[in-house]
């Protein structure tokens, strides 16, 4: 069965990764809160690709996640890259916290 795109489940995640970016947004300047924010904000992205790898087709955000694994990835391209950019945006996010 081929699921449809559930638009609600792309307003939770705006609502959610949107008000984390905000700070570093409006004061880029500062440091400190701004580097933990943006460590969680990458590893809620990596977070995202690990679920698009399992649910592609639940939302369009995790539909376009599994389009650039499946489109985009060099050499190599397949549902596979999703775990591996998933991980690398959860790693990143590790070290901008701890950079904070």
């Amino acid at each position: 069965m081929d699921e449809k795109p559930d638009w609600r489940i792309d307003a939770l995640i705006a609502a959610i990764l949107v008000p984390l970016q905000m700070p570093a947004i409006l004061h880029p300047n500062s440091v400190g809160e701004n580097a933990l924010l943006t460590g969680i904000y990458l590893q809620l992205i990596g977070v995202l690709f690990v679920v698009s790898y399992f649910y592609p087709n639940r939302s369009y955000v995790l539909k376009g996640l599994m389009w650039c694994c499946e489109h985009t990835s060099h050499p190599v391209r397949g549902r596979w890259t999703a775990i591996l950019w998933g991980s690398f945006a959860f790693v990143t996010g590790i070290f901008a916290q701890l950079h904070g």
